[in-house]
């Protein structure tokens, strides 16, 4: 029952914020907060990390520049730290030019988000979860087998923390995560089915948005290309599968 009520409320949620907000709010409730505490905190609707137990943080625009703002248990009081830092504490200036940030900054935050969710066993402890990743999960699929290395890893760069939560290599909990068509690229997207099936596949657009494929002119050709039943599916079915909803042509 508690995975089901879980699932539900990630699927929620997807719909009202992006990939980095959702996996890291999961992040909250998985280090302790719960749900009233995350959502009556300030900036709720624009929760993207919790960096370790005992604060939350938010991440919100102010004419066009990216901030966070991180509030402390118990009593939540918030203050404002700089988002993408280096280790000097200053913003990484590598983001600010060429539109790194839309284009590498927030697919690698994704892997980022992510890869920790699983390695804090948030997907062995509960199976039932559907998290549905934008942007085609980031760069999280090209990680796949870098990520397993350190569950492998025995001599000295075993870390113990990466075997403590899981108990197989993190590649394999992909096949529980969804991952959106918005990856540009036809070649990406025969990549991604196949690490993790076509049935973890669903359409997606990032409309409104001009670097993202808001009339699907990327992804719909590539779709086109596959099986129809493929294609009928990312199209679709996996989507109402996901949402309760009949596969089309079914009563």
């Amino acid at each position: 029952m508690e995975n089901r009520k879980l699932s539900a409320l990630v699927l929620f949620i997807c719909g009202l914020a992006t990939c980095r907000q959702l996996v890291c709010w999961a992040q909250a409730t998985a280090s302790g907060f719960s749900l009233e505490q995350v959502m009556s905190s300030p900036f709720p609707t624009n929760l993207v990390s919790a960096q370790q137990s005992g604060r939350i943080a938010w991440q919100f625009t102010t004419k066009g520049e990216h901030n966070v703002w991180v509030a402390d248990a118990p009593n939540f009081e918030a203050h404002q730290v700089t988002h993408y830092t280096g280790d000097d504490g200053l913003p990484l200036a590598a983001f600010g030019q060429y539109t790194m940030l839309q284009l590498v900054g927030w697919p690698s935050e994704t892997a980022l988000c992510v890869s920790r969710l699983i390695f804090a066993g948030v997907f062995e402890r509960h199976p039932g979860l559907k998290l549905v990743l934008a942007h085609g999960g980031g760069t999280l699929a090209m990680l796949a087998g870098r990520i397993d290395l350190a569950y492998e890893a025995s001599t000295y760069e075993a870390n113990p923390d990466c075997r403590k939560h899981i108990s197989r290599p993190p590649s394999s909990y992909l096949n529980q995560i969804f991952f959106d068509t918005v990856v540009a690229h036809p070649a990406a997207l025969r990549y991604l089915i196949d690490l993790v099936g076509h049935q973890q596949i669903l359409f997606g657009s990032d409309f409104p948005f001009e670097i993202g494929d808001p009339l699907g002119g990327k992804a719909l050709p590539a779709i086109a290309a596959l099986p129809e039943n493929v294609a009928a599916d990312i199209l679709y079915n996996n989507a109402a599968a996901i949402l309760g909803m009949a596969r089309r042509g079914e009563p």
